[in-house]
């Protein structure tokens, strides 16, 4: 099993490195490795603390859930979403449609992973600046759709590509 620590998480909940760990392995629902290998006080102390509902199932709370998963990804990837675009039959299209199972969704494939979630949203972002300047914006998949399709990989070989700017200085400028 890998595990990835996130210590912007760590400071934000004000534990110890093991507690961490025990509520990382509580939220992946590892009860084997949570009784063989923490201190028994570990449970009590994460209770006393509000991290944990109680000490036999070893149950997030909210606050511990929020931290633990990085609560602001999803709504971060939102923001960048496009809200609505103008079909090419001239209807307003609201993209952000389904937001709840979109964010089940996009919790499966993120995680907890800060990289993953910038590879997509730079993806996004790739394919929304192409797609306004092909004039293609009117195809833009709805939120839910663009996940369930993992839209973001048909950009990832050309993000780079289309992000840096390459503004035309005009003629004779360039060395071939």
């Amino acid at each position: 099993m890998l595990i990835t620590l996130n210590t912007d998480s760590i400071k934000q909940l004000n534990v110890r490195l093991e507690h961490y760990i025990f509520l990382l392995l509580a939220a992946e629902q590892k009860q084997d490795l949570l009784d063989g290998y923490f201190p028994k006080d570990t449970k009590d102390i994460l209770l006393k603390e509000g991290l944990i509902e109680n000490v036999e199932e070893c149950k997030l709370t909210e606050k511990a859930k929020n931290i633990v998963y990085g609560d602001n990804l999803f709504k971060e990837f939102v923001n960048e979403f496009p809200q609505k675009v103008t079909r090419t039959d001239g209807t307003v299209d609201f993209l952000r449609t389904d937001l709840v199972n979109a964010e089940n969704l996009y919790l499966s494939y993120v995680g907890r992973s800060r990289d993953k979630h910038n590879h997509i949203i730079k993806c996004l972002k790739a394919e929304i600046k192409q797609r306004e300047g092909n004039g293609s914006m009117p195809y833009m998949k709805r939120i839910f759709t663009w996940l369930a399709s993992k839209g973001w990989q048909s950009y990832e070989d050309i993000v780079d590509e289309v992000l840096t700017s390459n503004k035309d200085l005009g003629y004779g400028t360039t060395l071939v």
